[in-house]
């Protein structure tokens, strides 16, 4: 994919149809560490945001990334074996 500015307006506005079908306002959380990757997403996050009600939101911090998707942890590694536990209580049960 094209990381420049105009290659990300080039690829939105080429989804912009499909973009605006979403009925009501959504949010979609980029956790990244890397400046790089930051970078990209804030970029994203720009040229995105008014052109549907997807709202990109970009963050370093963990616990922000969780808190902003309605999860009550504050690591993905507690998430995950929260996952494992209940798909496991699940599986015992079913």
């Amino acid at each position: 994919m094209d990381t420049s500015s105009r290659g990300m307006m080039t690829h939105l506005f080429s989804l912009h149809k499909s973009l605006r079908q979403f009925p009501r306002p959504v949010i979609s959380v980029i956790y990244t560490r890397t400046d790089l990757f930051f970078g990209i997403g804030r970029l994203l996050e720009q040229l995105q945001n008014p052109l549907s009600k997807i709202r990109i939101v970009v963050t370093r911090d963990e616990h922000e990334a969780l808190r902003l998707v309605g999860q009550k942890e504050n690591r993905f590694e507690t998430l995950c074996g929260n996952i494992v536990a209940a798909n496991a209580q699940t599986e015992t049960v079913g």
